[in-house]
């Protein structure tokens, strides 16, 4: 419920104003009816989770007599969020589980109208006096409720920002990274290659020695190869070593030029000439040792 439904606190109120219209003149007998209304709903309040507080026997004689005496207690009742149920012919009023957190808004509006009418009883004068304090409580309660709404919105716009600044700055850290590996990637003596374009700059317009390795990742001694390679020339600063994937579409070109009919294939090229004494096909550690010490001579 929505306790400060204009709705259902006119509900409320037309109900009430139909208790004092009933009991006009028998002051006694109505405030006795709303204590005992105000007691009940009370204990539920402070004992939520029990059930016995929660039902209300409208055919006890205490409360039959002192409480349904009010016409329209049994609506307001409703209002509130009890439910009739029958139990061996006796009628209970419940008040169910979805209704708990509506039952206390319940409870301030009928101490504010008890307190309204047993001001008025005393004067005029002290039933507006009461008015008026009940009034700015009210103002005070609902800007109290503003303020923390608006803390609350200001809290989850605060959150949404972080997210959005975390997210940039996961964003901006994946990029750094990004730049970081490729960074060294280029840096890195084995360079992959895709494509005439990229041949032509890693290795026919590189300074450096370049072994040009063919390869495939299905091909066993390629893989053989590769480690070997991995293994003496991943840390070298002079040379440069050049990785072909021959099943990469943009690499069939470069395969062609160089006849590769097996896998692995190398090929030994200096500033863009290719010296052939040094290519080898197959896995040979001793070609390979040789292809290694001519390029570092080539590098002092």
């Amino acid at each position: 419920m929505d306790a400060h439904s204009d709705q259902k606190l006119a509900q409320f109120n037309q109900i009430f104003d139909s208790f004092e219209t009933q009991f006009q003149g028998q002051n006694a007998k109505l405030n006795e009816s709303l204590e005992l209304l105000l007691k009940l709903l009370n204990n539920i309040g402070q004992n939520p989770m029990d059930q016995k507080y929660r039902k209300i026997k409208s055919t006890n004689p205490t409360i039959k007599e002192k409480l349904f005496r009010l016409t329209k207690a049994g609506e307001l009742l409703k209002l509130i969020g009890f439910v009739v149920h029958t139990e061996n012919q006796d009628e209970f009023y419940v008040l169910e589980d979805q209704h708990l957190m509506e039952l206390l808004p319940y409870i301030q509006h009928l101490r504010n109208r008890i307190e309204l009418f047993e001001a008025k009883q005393v004067s005029q004068q002290e039933y507006e006096r009461v008015l008026n304090i009940q009034k700015n409580h009210q103002h005070l309660l609902k800007k109290h409720e503003d303020d923390m709404k608006k803390e609350e919105e200001l809290k989850q716009q605060m959150h949404y920002d972080r997210q959005e600044y975390k997210t940039v700055e996961i964003k901006d850290s994946v990029a750094v990274n990004m730049q970081s590996v490729q960074q060294k990637r280029d840096q890195s003596p084995i360079q992959h290659i895709s494509g005439d374009a990229d041949f032509n700059t890693k290795v026919l317009s590189n300074n450096k020695p370049v072994i040009v390795d063919f390869y495939a990742d299905w091909c066993p001694p390629c893989k053989k190869l590769g480690e070997l390679i991995e293994s003496e020339l991943s840390n070298s600063k002079t040379v440069v070593v050049a990785k072909i994937n021959c099943d990469d579409p943009n690499n069939a070109g470069i395969k062609q030029r160089h006849g590769v009919s097996g896998i692995p294939a190398v090929f030994f090229y200096h500033k863009g000439q290719q010296l052939s004494q040094y290519n080898f096909t197959g896995f040979n550690p001793n070609a390979l040792q040789n292809a290694i010490q001519k390029a570092n001579q080539l590098s002092k």
